[in-house]
C-alpha cells in the first residue's frame, strides 16, 4: 500500500475508534457480512496442501486463527461435516445472493440477471420493523449486490460500488473511505478493495448504530479467480480480523451491541485441486458452505452437526429480528 494509503487507514481507524456514546436500544439488532468464493477447505481445515509450495511457511496453516481460538465457541457454527448447502443451482455469486436473501432458490443463472423482483429479507425487516433508511445500511465491494438484495434498494441506505454517498449525516471517515476507494482500485474490474468497504461499514456502525448492517466483501474470490492462492489467503486471514473487529465493537457498544446478533457466510464456494479457480454448477464442493451466528438469542454451542441449507439463513434472521414467531434454532440440531 502507498505511505499516502497507510497514513490514511491509520488515520481513519484512530478516528473510527471513538465509539458512539448515542446508540440506545431499540430493538434487536444485525449485522450479517459475506465473504466471496471462500472455501470450506480453508475456513474449517486451514491452507490446502494442494498450495504447498505457493505458500511460504508462514502463510501455511489455520487461517481463521482469531475465530476459532476466540469466538466460534461464543456462538453456532454450521457447514463443518459439508452439511450445509447452497440453495442456488449454480453456485455463481448473483444467483446465490438473490437465493440467499430470498430464502429459496432464485430464478437467476448467472450474473447478468436483473434484481431481484420479491421481498428479501431485508425489505421485509425495513417494512415490517418500520425502519428509517439510515437504520438499514448496505456496504458492498462488488455492484452485483445492488441486484440481490432488496427489490427496492434506494429504499435504505446502500453505499454500493461504484456508488459514493456524501449524505449531510455521514461523517468523514465514511465519505474519505468511499472517495479513497475509488482512487486506489483493484486490477479487476467491478469491485473497490475490501479494505475500504470495510472501514467505512465500521465507521458507520460505531457513528450511526444502524438496525441492520450488511457488509459484503469480494477480494477473496477475485485472488481464486486469478489463480493467486497466497492473496487469497491473505484476503481471508484479512476476514480474520475483521470479524475479531466486529465482534470486540459490539463489546464495547453498550446495551445496543448486547444486543446485536451477528452472522457471518459466504455466497458458494469453490473447486478442488486445479479446478480451485472456479466455481458453478457441476462440483459439489462449490456448493459446501458454512454460516456462523451469535448473539442474545443464539446458544453458545459451537460447531453443531446438522443439515440445513442457505434457506435457513433467512428463517434465522426474521425470527432474531422478531419479525417472524417461528424460531428455527428450535430444531437446529435435529
Amino acid at each position: 500500500m502507498k505511505k499516502n494509503h497507510f497514513l490514511f487507514f491509520c488515520a481513519l481507524f484512530f478516528t473510527s475508534s471513538q465509539v458512539s456514546s448515542n446508540c440506545t436500544y431499540t430493538g434487536p439488532n444485525l449485522i450479517l457480512l459475506t465473504m466471496d468464493g471462500v472455501r470450506h477447505q480453508e475456513f474449517f481445515k486451514g491452507t490446502d496442501a494442494y498450495h504447498f509450495f505457493k505458500l511460504k511457511n508462514s502463510e501455511r496453516g489455520e487461517v481463521f486463527k482469531l475465530f476459532w481460538k476466540k469466538h466460534a465457541k461464543q456462538g453456532i457454527v454450521l457447514g463443518k461435516d459439508k452439511n450445509f448447502k447452497l440453495i442456488s443451482q449454480n453456485a455463481i455469486s448473483l444467483p446465490s445472493y438473490q437465493s440467499l436473501f430470498l430464502g429459496q432458490t432464485a430464478n437467476c443463472r448467472n450474473n447478468s440477471c436483473p434484481a431481484v423482483s420479491s421481498e428479501t429479507f431485508l425489505d421485509k425487516i425495513y417494512k415490517d420493523l418500520n425502519l428509517t433508511s439510515k437504520d438499514m445500511a448496505v456496504f458492498a465491494s462488488w455492484e452485483g449486490l445492488r441486484f440481490a438484495v432488496s427489490n427496492n434498494i434506494d429504499t435504505f441506505f446502500n453505499a454500493i460500488y461504484p456508488n459514493v454517498r456524501t449524505d449531510s449525516f455521514l461523517n468523514h471517515q465514511i465519505v474519505q473511505a468511499q472517495q479513497q476507494s475509488m482512487q486506489d482500485l483493484p486490477h479487476w474490474s467491478g469491485s473497490r478493495k475490501d479494505e475500504y468497504t470495510f472501514n467505512a461499514a465500521l465507521s458507520y456502525l460505531k457513528s450511526h448504530c444502524p438496525r441492520v448492517l450488511y457488509i459484503s466483501l469480494v477480494d477473496s474470490d477475485e485472488y481464486g479467480h486469478a489463480n493467486n492462492y497466497s492473496q487469497y489467503i491473505s484476503s481471508l486471514r484479512a476476514y480474520d480480523r475483521y470479524i475479531d473487529t466486529l465482534i470486540n465493537t459490539l463489546k464495547d457498544l453498550g446495551q445496543y451491541g448486547a444486543n446485536t446478533h451477528f452472522l457471518f457466510s459466504t455466497d458458494h464456494s469453490r473447486g478442488k485441486g486445479v479446478n480451485w479457480t472456479s466455481h458453478g454448477k457441476t462440483d459439489e464442493s462449490n456448493k459446501e458452505i458454512f454460516l456462523y451466528l451469535r448473539g442474545p438469542k443464539v446458544s453458545a454451542d459451537g460447531v453443531v452437526k446438522t443439515d440445513k441449507d442457505q434457506s435457513f439463513t433467512r428463517k434465522v434472521v426474521e425470527y432474531l429480528m422478531n419479525v417472524s414467531s417461528f424460531n428455527p434454532l428450535e430444531d437446529y440440531l435435529k
